[in-house]
């Protein structure tokens, strides 16, 4: 593959998270601007259910202060009180992540397209 001078230069300001959720990793700095490379061995990974909680409440907030569909407003309810089981039970973060994300992709299909930014926005880093 080859790309352009602007494709890389655009490419550049794309904030790229990679989680290897399988076996050891440490992280090594690279010479470019917001970039590690993930491997190695004996590192841990931190996760915060209360994090999770605080972006959870947001999106509430966001859906409430929306103009969605009486309809839409009760299934994003209910995905989000599937959220707050799963963040309970303490799941596993993928599993956590994976809900947010079908939340966020409904939430785009219904035209609320703020809140789905919220979403975006809030669970960068928590991953």
């Amino acid at each position: 593959m080859v790309f352009s001078k602007t494709e890389k230069e655009s490419a550049v300001n794309i904030p790229q998270t990679v989680n290897n959720y399988y076996g050891n990793t440490s992280v090594i700095n690279s010479p470019s601007d917001n970039v590690q490379i993930v491997s190695g061995s004996e590192n841990t990974v931190t996760f915060s259910y209360d994090k999770v909680k605080d972006v959870v409440d947001a999106v509430e907030k966001s859906i409430s202060e929306s103009d969605l569909s009486k309809e839409d407003i009760e299934t994003a309810t209910e995905l989000l009180a599937d959220i707050k089981l799963k963040i309970e039970e303490e799941k596993k973060p993928h599993i956590l992540k994976s809900a947010l994300v079908g939340l966020k992709d409904f939430l785009i299909n219904t035209g609320a397209g703020v809140t789905a930014g919220v979403i975006q926005a809030k669970i960068q880093g928590l991953f």
